[in-house]
């Protein structure tokens, strides 16, 4: 394979052979066996979650670090030059790539207005400032349109990259526009602008789908055929993976490697046995290049059970279209529910009583059945239909409230029946109630818009005896929201985008507001534990003490931790602004959203949707409370993952233009990567003081051994056994008489 890039203005050509043989079943050469095989010098096998780029990736060389690094500085001179008044004051975080994953205005706009059309607009900014995307003018029109979404009065705009109508995997931009068509915030994925690249191709279609179930751990033999789906760029199958399975979707793709390389792949989503994946492969060696489990779970180290038990049960009607006319069984367009006590992802074919084919069922519409779990003494187990009944009417008001707020056809919600309204029709959730591989459990498992979510939940025993979810608003609420999250952040086919060490916490966080929110509680889950003051969590969210300065206080042992800091600051907010305003907000910030944001980037997506929204009207009051929760003007984050380690620099300051007086520091660097055992870490801080005051550094937390230059700001450390990495570093910035205070996992 050869790749090569050219900086803008260039053109973009990709010969990737037998493409077109491929699209039409035939089978080049021959499949390579080893579908399994390792790439030398990476672990002898891939870890659950598994990015081939994460091993000694082509990015860490020094000339392809040189290069990134150049892009970077090229983009930022052009900021300062002459010529881009627009972008003076914005704020630009960069991708891996080198290229801006955010640019965002904060008050103002990137562009002039515009009276076309909101896809137009979009391209015609991306085509005017090829110094900052490096998209030549062919590239922006071969650009596929992902999605057109509201974000109030404005439109946020989502593209995809495409070299001869193959996708670049994670190769998103994403334009949000005000009601003038003026251009508010702008970000990239993964683009590879100029790709250039030839390959030959081994692997079919079904090869993939083989190669991907062995790595899977499925024994062969392997039997599959086509089947309409509803995406004409996605090939469909199904097999002999169970006769309810999820179709297996097959999309040949780009795979960015690194800045300027991609090479040709099959994309998959797959669910079996209980769990979802989405799988990268070679489509010329059938190795494995990405891995990532597309579930959600609970957790079963806190019991994720709640009851909403609160008075009597009370007969309630079922909206229109929750069921059909004639439909007498807990399945409908929105939602699936059935009951699966042996865990086999199927409805049981055991039919105890008022159950028939694994669904709640009454031949008079009115689902009126024996409760029993804990609270009374009784096994949940004795009265499935009332288990199935709740989950099925939870399950059906998450979806009506996501949909309130503009969780639609188009955004990728989840139905049967799409009604000719966009998005991708066929995926209903299935709620799998009482599972038997879920118990002490609560999951939700997304795929792609087109395939259906499947939400699981198993009777809890741990902590309380009795414990059905299926009778818990939050719990369902919070499960339902994963599926909505992540179909709207980095766009509804891309649902792989909040696995990160920050971002997965931030979806545990938008899980625990929404959920909490809905049901008009800043406690969460206090059935499960018998805790009224605090609930499963370790505080309640009104008032929430801790901040992002607090971010793995307790070693990133368990994501739901580090999310309620975010839950937290949103609670706040709802606090200050009410219910309504925030919920449709956090929502809108959702939509514009990119793929594996950090903490920060998801404050700016809040200020980026409130400024198209409600304008500057209530931009005091969100920097107030981002500010009170260590999110302040001067904070800065880094998603990252176990390999790469994650960054939080927690800061209190408001923007300079709603602060009297002296104003804090700026800390503006970002540490280096984690050092090995033995070796000396550098570090040197970069800081900025707006009045121009000197500053001086001190270091508040740190390891043994670790110093910080008091003048100079630059920290070293050499890690031992006894004294090893991931660690946390505490530091201070100070000018005058104000500091900032930040702290930082590496």
């Amino acid at each position: 394979m050869e790749s090569s890039v050219e900086n803008p203005p260039s053109t973009c050509t990709a010969i990737i052979a037998a493409f077109a043989a491929l699209a039409n079943g035939q089978s080049v050469g021959r499949p390579i066996p080893k579908a399994a095989k390792q790439v030398s010098g990476k672990p002898p096998s891939a870890p659950p979650d598994f990015d081939i780029r994460r091993w000694g990736a082509d990015q860490d060389s020094p000339t392809a670090k040189s290069f990134i690094e150049d892009r970077k500085a090229s983009v930022l001179e052009f900021q300062r030059g002459p010529a881009a008044e627009d972008f003076a004051d914005a704020r630009i975080q960069f991708n891996s790539f080198g290229l801006p994953r955010m640019i965002f205005r904060e008050g103002a706009a990137l562009s002039a207005g515009s009276t076309a059309t909101a896809e137009s607009a979009a391209r015609d900014f991306l085509r005017a400032h090829p110094e900052l995307f490096y998209l030549s003018s062919r590239e922006v029109d071969a650009l596929r349109l992902v999605s057109e979404l509201p974000v109030g009065s404005g439109k946020v705009v989502r593209f995809n990259q495409t070299v001869d109508g193959l996708d670049v995997v994670h190769g998103t931009l994403r334009i949000l526009l005000d009601s003038a068509g003026k251009v508010v915030q702008a970000g990239a994925g993964e683009i590879i602008p100029g790709l250039t690249m030839q390959q030959k191709l081994n692997l079919t279609y079904t090869d993939a789908i083989e190669a991907t179930l062995r790595l899977l751990g499925a024994e062969p033999p392997f039997a599959f055929e086509a089947i309409n789906g509803p995406n004409g760029a996605t090939r469909y199958f199904r097999g002999s993976l169970s006769k309810s399975a999820n179709p297996v979707s097959v999309e040949l793709v780009l795979f960015p490697m690194a800045a300027t390389e991609a090479v040709a792949a099959y994309r998959l989503h797959i669910a079996q046995n209980g769990s979802a994946h989405e799988m990268v492969i070679d489509a010329t060696t059938g190795n494995l290049l990405y891995r990532q489990d597309l579930g959600n779970s609970m957790g079963q180290a806190r019991v994720w059970l709640g009851s909403p038990l609160v008075g009597e049960r009370q007969l309630v009607d079922f909206p229109e279209g929750w069921i059909p006319a004639d439909g007498t069984a807990t399945t409908g367009n929105n939602v699936d529910a059935y009951l699966d006590q042996d865990g086999d992802d199927e409805p049981d074919e055991s039919d105890p009583p008022d159950i028939v084919d694994g669904r709640a069922s009454s031949e008079s519409q009115v689902f009126d059945f024996p409760f029993g779990d804990g609270t009374v003494g009784a096994d949940p187990a004795d009265a499935p239909a009332a288990a199935v009944t709740n989950a099925f009417y939870f399950a059906n008001r998450a979806h009506d409230l996501f949909a309130d707020m503009g969780f639609d056809e188009a955004a990728g919600n989840f139905q049967m029946d799409n009604f000719g309204l966009g998005g991708v029709a066929g995926d209903p959730v299935l709620v799998e109630v009482q599972d038997g591989f879920s118990e002490n459990n609560a999951s939700f498992r997304t795929l792609p818009d087109g395939m259906p979510g499947r939400l699981q939940i198993g009777i809890f025993d741990a902590v309380v005896i009795g414990r059905d979810p299926a009778y818990s608003a939050q719990i369902i609420f919070h499960e339902y929201t994963h599926g909505a999250t992540n179909r709207l952040a980095g766009g509804r086919q891309n649902t792989d985008c909040l696995n990160g060490t920050q971002s997965d916490s931030t979806d545990e966080g938008w899980a625990d507001y929404f959920s909490n929110s809905f049901t008009d509680d800043p406690v969460q889950g206090a059935y499960l534990t018998g805790q009224l003051d605090r609930g499963i969590r370790r505080y309640s969210y009104e008032n929430y003490p801790l901040t992002y300065e607090d971010l793995g206080n307790r070693d990133f042992v368990d994501i739901h931790d580090e999310g309620e800091i975010w839950a937290g600051m949103l609670w706040d907010l709802r606090s200050e602004l009410g219910a309504e305003l925030v919920d449709q907000l956090v929502f809108d910030a959702l939509k514009v959203a990119g793929c594996s944001p950090d903490m920060i980037e998801s404050r700016d997506d809040i200020l980026a949707a409130a400024q198209v929204t409600k304008g500057a009207a209530i931009r005091p009051v969100l920097w107030e409370v981002f500010a009170r929760h260590g999110m302040g003007n001067s904070a800065a984050g880094f998603d990252g993952s176990l390999l790469e380690g994650t960054l939080f620099n927690a800061a209190f300051d408001v923007p300079p233009d709603l602060l009297l007086g002296n104003r804090s520091p700026r800390v503006t660097s970002r540490p280096t990567s984690i050092p090995g055992l033995g070796d000396q870490y550098v570090y040197q801080i970069g800081a900025a003081d707006p009045d121009g005051n000197p500053l001086s550094y001190e270091l508040a937390m740190g390891p043994d051994g670790m110093t910080v230059d008091p003048q100079t700001g630059a920290v070293k450390w050499t890690p031992d056994f006894t004294a090893g990495s991931p660690r946390s570093l505490s530091r201070t910035a100070t000018a005058g008489a104000l500091s900032t205070g930040l702290r930082s996992r590496f």
